[in-house]
């Protein structure tokens, strides 16, 4: 236990200490110690629960069939010295055996004395039943700690068995964190929430479900599932009383191995959908397409990866290149889950023969006299003469544009898929759905140019409010990229790149200016609709 150094992980109180610690017998240092240890550890809580329980039952069996017996008899001391001086001639007379000699009422205690040391023994040793609480609250430790977190989390919502898009609304019913899908601490808040409910725990294998149900509030039934070894979530299932059901899995799909190519492809424009064919629900096939499209955007696959999702009947398939076997099998792994979902990935194989004529990038630094040269670049010697502060500022400004352009493209790709007919045409739970990913898109965007007023601010000054339009989204998205590439040409041409357009560094910076001003005008025209 990380604030305790004594009583680590594998290393518990003997059952005495824990004892005395329950009885008030041990020193006070070392009783705070071991309190501690028990307010923390589970297993031990549940020890000293067991020898409570063997006291209380042993205590219970004396008053009841032990003191009764061995009470004294009427006339307690009167003429006691008599009485013995009696009882020692009678046995001088007659000596008996010695079992005769020991009182009636004490033979009859040796059974009911055997029985309840039988019983505590069975209480103490016997482990105890696992509750809900405590499997709770060991598996909210696991999370806080951060063990094993699993990666890629999928959310599955069915409405009458059919597969449809996850709705923030029944998430939120659901308890059920869009960010964090399997989060123990959602579960438990509910699970507190609860005046009448019945748990139950059972232990497989390798892990223990926590299932609670009850008569209040939307959720009829919330089942948990955490690993044994370490306690960390695994398994979420609810079902709410409208009929809907929630599945939340932590995929461990294996990573996929296709044949790898030479292709290098630019980033892949989405298809448009084909016609529907005879016999495939084509609105349970929308809602998995959405369901894939937030899988991609938690993994962040779709700000600029090679990717295209094809419908194919009943089945998505997913297709790309991919320059990093690393970044391929995240991916692979992040839709690996998904059902009648096909993921082909491929690799690009590097050409040599480019490589091998490439040469370094002439160094903005050592341009530094030439007109042609960076923007930016004497100001940025004069402001900031530490060359390592240059880089970072310089760094930082290509980062944030970048940013916005990879957002900016991913808000294109959205709308060349779903036009403004075919996003009519979407179920209701799948257009909202829709709606709230182009929302996530166009916040970065804000966010980002927001980014850029900070950095930029000792150079020119930029705007920090949005301006909504109502315009379709789909229109806001072309001007978005449009903006993106032009913010993103104008930051390299100031910190990083030359050029012959003639270009002055104020004029550069006052188009920044403008530029930056559109990005913030069309980043929440969705949220205006919506």
């Amino acid at each position: 236990m990380a604030c305790e150094p004594r009583w680590i992980t594998g290393n518990h109180p003997t059952p005495e200490q824990l004892l005395l610690t329950r009885e008030d017998e041990l020193p006070r240092e070392e009783a705070e110690a071991i309190l501690a240890h028990i307010h923390q550890c589970w297993e031990c809580r549940t020890s000293v629960e067991r020898y409570k329980r063997g006291i209380d039952a042993y205590m219970n069996f004396r008053k009841l069939h032990l003191d009764p017996p061995v009470m004294p008899s009427p006339g307690g001391w009167l003429r006691f010295a008599a009485r013995l001086r009696d009882t020692g001639r009678e046995q001088e007379r007659s000596p008996e055996p010695l079992w005769r000699r020991v009182p009636r009422s004490v033979w009859l205690g040796f059974p009911a004395l055997a029985a309840a040391a039988v019983l505590a023994l069975v209480l103490m040793v016997s482990p105890a039943r696992l509750t809900a609480t405590a499997v709770l609250e060991r598996a909210m430790r696991a999370e806080a700690a951060g063990e094993a977190r699993p990666a890629v989390q999928r959310v599955l919502v069915r409405r009458q068995g059919k597969l449809v898009a996850a709705d923030e609304r029944v998430l939120r019913a659901a308890y059920i964190e869009r960010s964090r899908p399997l989060s123990v601490n959602s579960f438990r808040r509910w699970h507190d929430t609860l005046r009448s409910k019945q748990d139950s725990v059972t232990t497989a294998a390798n892990e223990i479900r926590v299932e609670t149900t009850t008569s209040e509030g939307a959720i009829a039934l919330a089942r948990l599932t955490v690993a044994r070894e370490d306690f960390t979530p695994r398994a979420k299932h609810v079902e709410l009383r409208d009929g809907i059901t929630i599945d939340v899995e932590a995929v461990e799909g294996a990573p996929v191995t296709p044949e790898t190519t030479r292709e290098v492809s630019a980033p892949a424009s989405e298809p448009a959908p084909s016609a529907p064919e005879s016999g495939v629900d084509i609105g349970q096939r929308e809602a998995l397409e959405m369901e894939v499209r937030w899988a991609l955007d938690r993994s962040g696959a779709d700000l600029g990866e090679a990717l295209a999702i094809e419908p194919h009947g009943d089945q998505l398939v997913i297709r790309g290149t991919l320059d990093d076997e690393t970044r391929r099998n995240q991916i692979g792994a992040a839709l690996g889950g998904f059902p009648n979902v096909s993921v082909q990935l491929n690799l690009a194989a590097p050409d040599l023969s480019v490589l091998a004529n490439a040469r370094p990038i002439e160094s903005a630094e050592s341009s530094a006299g030439e007109t042609a040269g960076p923007l930016l670049a004497p100001q940025l010697r004069k402001d900031l003469p530490d060359p390592e502060a240059r880089r970072a500022f310089v760094s930082a400004a290509l980062e944030v544009s970048q940013d916005i352009l990879r957002h900016g493209w991913a808000l294109r790709r959205l709308a060349l898929r779903y036009s403004v007919t075919a996003e009519s045409a979407l179920p209701e739970e799948v257009r909202a759905s829709l709606r709230r990913l182009v929302l996530v898109h166009e916040d970065a965007v804000a966010l980002s140019a927001r980014k850029a007023a900070s950095l930029w601010g000792p150079y020119v000054e930029l705007e920090m409010r949005t301006v909504s339009l109502r315009i379709a989204w789909q229109e806001a998205s072309r001007r978005a990229l449009q903006s993106a590439q032009n913010f993103d040409h104008l930051t390299v041409r100031l910190l990083a790149a030359s050029g012959k357009d003639g270009l002055t560094a104020a004029e550069a910076l006052e188009r920044l200016g403008q530029v930056q001003r559109q990005l913030l005008s069309v980043s929440s025209v969705a949220r205006v609709e919506q």
